[in-house]
Parts: C-alpha cells; structure tokens; sequence
C-alpha cells in the first residue's frame, strides 16, 4: 500500500494515467450533490475516505468507453470510480474518461461552494449562494490555485476593501487549499486475470450497500467476456434509452435469467451461465425487447417513465421471451396481466420473493396461460375500484397516469387546439410534445375555494404549447368558450356530455357542479378502464 496527494490522483485521472475497466458499473457516475458536498467537508474536517483500489495488468485494454490517453500502460480504477470522480469535480479538472459536454452537465448538477460567515469565518459546504452575512467561493477556483500568494489574492477579490474581512476569509480558504496534499492510502494489484479482478470487484461492492447485486454481475460478465458488455450491451442499453426505455441493466438481466434458467435471483445462478451461454441468451433477447417495447408502444406506452412499477416488465419481458412463438401466445394476455400488476403494486413487498414464486410459474409452464393460471391477481378488479384510482390525488408515473394515457391513446384522442393526435404529439419532443394538463386549473381551483381539483379525474393530456401557451391558468368555461373548442372534442377526453356542453357555452360551474363533474368523469373512466381490461360494467 502507498500514499498518493490528492493533487497527484486527479491529476492522472485527467491525464488519462487512471482510466475506468469494462467490469465497472454500467452507471458510471451515481453520487449525488449532496455526496460530493460531503466528501469536500470530510476532507476539510480531516478525515479519512477510505482506500482506492487500482490494478495494473499490461494485456488488459478493455475501457468502459472511449480509450485511455496515450500513456504505455493506465492503471484500472477498481474500487473508488466514485470518489475520484467527485475529486476532479472539486478540484475543477476533467476525468479523462469524460467528453466535454457531458463533464459540464456534471460540473452544473454537482457545484459545491465554500461558504464563509463574515462575522465569525464559520464555514459551510453547500450547493447554492448563502443568504446575506456570507461570502461563497466555488471549491475548483480555490483548489486550481498555484500557491498560497493566488489565496491571498482571491481573499481580497472575495472581501474587496474591507481588510478585516480579507484576514477572516484567508484562514478557511487556505485550511481549504492545503487538503491539496492530503495523503490518500492506494492499494495497487499487479497482474491478477480479469475473472479475479472482476470477483474482487463483486465481493467488495456486495460487503456494503452501494450497488445491487444484479449490477455487481455486469463485472463478473465483463470479467469473463471481454469487450462485449462495452461493444454490444451498453450501445443497445443507449439505443433503449434515447427511444424513451431506460430499463434498469439489472432487470433486464433477470428477465434473461428468468426466461433461460427460471431464476431471479443472482445467486442461485451457476457460474458457466456467465462464461458461456449469457452472449447467445443476450442476442435472443435484444429481439425480445424490440417486440417488447413495440407493442407497449401500440398499446400507448411510448416509454419507460408511463410504467408505475419497472419491476413488472422483468415478468413481462421473461414470458414473452419464453411464450411468443408457442400456439395460442396472445401479447394481450400477457399485457392485461401487466396492467393487474400495476395497479395491485404486485412488487411493491419482499419484491424479489414475489419475483422468484413468479419466475417459477414461468418457468414450469408450457404457455402463456398455463403460467398466467399460476400468476394469479390477489384481488378482483371492480368498478368501484377503479374509480378510487381516480379519485385519488394524481401523480406522474402513478397508475391513473398510465391508465388515462391508455383510454385516451385509445380513442386516439386529439389535441383541442392543436388539431393533431396524441399518438403524432408523441413523437415530437418540442412545444408540441404531450403534456398533463389540469382541466381545472390547481392555482384558480385553490384562490376561489373549489376543491378536488388535485384529483386524477381532472386531469387530461393535451400538448405542451396548447396547455401552456394558449390556455394558461384561466377556468375551462372561460377558455373552452374563448378558444371556441368543439363538444365532441372534450367528450373525446372523457368530460361528461352536459359538462361539455356547459363549457363550450362558456357558463361557469359553481362548487356543487365542479364535484359533481369530478364524480362522473371519475365514473366515466373507471367503466372505459374495465372494459379496457376485459371486464364488464355498467354503461
């Protein structure tokens, strides 16, 4: 074991000398603000941040990404991707396994200031300006100082005129200038195979907390397949993710797991799995997803951020895997059992148990229904049921923001201004991209005391510049009537016929008569719902 200098750590991570290995987590970069805020204070205080662990093997060249700079040999950051990454933000000087664009979306997210009391010097690490009494200096311009004259200087930058101001804040930034040459404990491993380093890697991120056990495979992956996980998973992940599906990587291995071996959880999976058979099952499975994430699509889930549970598209993703060229496989039978599992938060305790009593009905199944008919819901649905749903506050991501983007994608559904369906807003990402709107607005409803209007029942999807530009934050008697939008246009979104009709004749309701729309659109949604879901209900 040897000691390094803060100063000497990142100036090789940004000369490239320290470089990310393939057997990394796929995440890169996960710490918070508030992490690396934490770290400069630790360091600050004077105490300890643990060890890094960087190994050394001149034939390995497997980078997470990109290549390492043009030294004869990088030495591969095991353990500490984290903390040295969050060190270069400090000190102000990029990884060199970063592109300049995305280094600077790091550098805004994660800004940390030195905030000295111009009464008493106390100091605080924060992300934001302080309130009055404060002077914040950003920790990279006091860090990228040559020496303790460049200190002096910003202090008098920082305090202008006023000379006792300028002593008071010298002291805190040079205490602040000098971690520069904390020692930092690096263990170094010399020659050790790929398989070991990777196992190392498992075994130290699996005896704390800090990632997954399903991530702590990807290395065990990598470690046994060199250069696949960077050349084919992680571009298909990037490709999933710029089409709206940025699916955990540790799901989308369990559904492999689930639908080859019948098995959630990691552990219980053999070793040979990882060696030999996770490429081909990978390459089986990248058409699984295309079918997967296209057929959501038709159903009306576009994307990943729709789905209440993520949880539920492993089961999803394992049966179609398994069932989608058997006689009589019907995606729909598979997707209403999805939208159940939703709406039951089916995952929601002891998620993995759950996961593996399902994973087990799968794979002792020889169709679809077989293992549906094990898979069973715990409760019945009902209409009164689904009306609770929308009689709850609304939520984004939640189950009756899934469910009003079903009926409504449905009915294909148009915008009231725009002239343009949901299904072709969808595909834009400007002004014209979909947008919750509030058909009572939430700020008028509060300032002329009608309640309710938080409920999901109130709520539709319009575009963007529709809902913020045109009709803004005025009552829908005002703006249905002003920008003359047709009945039939409103009733396509589920607004009761004789509330329709009162708006587009611009007559306002009053308190009575906006609860009782609440009430009937709640109604009105929850009997499309079931019938959505194959059940029957009263018209």
């Amino acid at each position: 074991m040897a000691d390094d200098k803060l100063l000497e750590i990142v100036t090789r991570a940004s000369e490239g000398e320290y470089y990310i290995p393939e057997i990394q987590r796929v995440q890169g970069f996960v710490w918070k603000p508030e992490q690396v805020r934490k770290l400069c204070d630790s360091l600050y205080r004077g105490y300890p941040i643990s060890v890094l662990l960087l190994w050394s093997n001149k034939d390995y060249a497997q980078p997470y990404k990109g290549s390492p700079n043009n030294v004869r040999q990088p030495l591969w950051i095991i353990d500490g991707q984290q903390r040295i990454t969050s060190l270069c933000l400090l000190f102000g000087q990029k990884p060199y396994w970063y592109g300049p664009e995305e280094w600077t979306d790091l550098q805004k997210k994660h800004k940390v200031l030195l905030n000295i009391n111009e009464t008493d010097g106390k100091t605080q690490f924060s992300g934001r300006h302080p309130k009055e009494g404060w002077k914040a200096v950003p920790v990279p311009k006091i860090l990228s100082k040559k020496n303790e004259e460049e200190i002096a200087d910003l202090s008098k930058e920082v305090a202008g005129d006023d000379d006792v101001l300028v002593h008071r804040l010298l002291k805190p930034l040079l205490h602040l200038w000098n971690i520069r040459t904390t020692l930092i404990p690096v263990i170094r491993i010399d020659g050790k195979e790929p398989e070991e380093i990777a196992e190392i890697f498992d075994r130290i991120n699996r005896g704390g907390t800090r990632i997954k056990e399903t991530d702590t495979r990807f290395a065990i992956i990598a470690g046994y397949n060199l250069g696949w996980k960077r050349d084919e998973f992680d571009p298909f992940l990037n490709e999933l993710e710029e089409r709206g599906w940025d699916i955990p990587p540790g799901y989308l291995l369990q559904a492999m797991t689930i639908f080859h071996l019948g098995k959630a959880r990691m552990n219980e999976v053999k070793e040979d799995f990882w060696k030999e058979d996770v490429k081909d099952v990978w390459r089986k499975f990248k058409d699984v997803l295309d079918e997967i994430t296209t057929y959501l699509w038709d159903k009306g889930i576009p994307g990943i951020d729709l789905v209440p549970s993520e949880y539920t598209l492993i089961p999803l993703l394992a049966m179609h895997a398994k069932f989608r060229k058997t006689q009589g496989y019907s995606f729909d039978a598979a997707f209403q059992w999805f939208l159940r599992a939703n709406m039951e938060s089916r995952y929601s305790d002891a998620p993995l148990q759950k996961l593996t009593e399902d994973a087990a009905a799968i794979n002792n199944s020889e169709t679809l229904d077989q293992a549906l008919s094990k898979m069973q819901h715990e409760e019945d649905i009902s209409e009164e049921r689904l009306k609770s749903c929308f009689e709850e506050p609304f939520s984004k991501g939640g189950f009756a923001s899934l469910l009003i983007h079903l009926l409504l994608w449905q009915r294909n559904a148009s915008d009231w201004l725009q002239n343009l369906s949901l299904k072709a807003a969808q595909t834009n990402h400007g002004i014209l991209r979909p947008h919750w709107h509030h058909i009572m607005p939430r700020g008028w409803a509060k300032r002329n005391g009608f309640a309710g209007a938080d409920s999901a029942s109130n709520v539709t999807i319009l575009t963007e510049t529709t809902n913020v530009r045109k009709l803004g934050a005025r009552p829908p008697w005002d703006y249905v009537h002003r920008n003359n939008i047709s009945q039939q246009a409103l009733e396509e979104h589920f607004i009761p016929e004789d509330t329709a009709h009162q708006l587009v004749k611009g007559d306002a309701m009053d308190k009575t008569e906006f609860a009782a729309f609440l009430d009937r659109r709640a109604s009105l949604l929850a009997c499309a719902t079931l019938e959505y879901l194959g059940g029957s209900s009263k018209k």
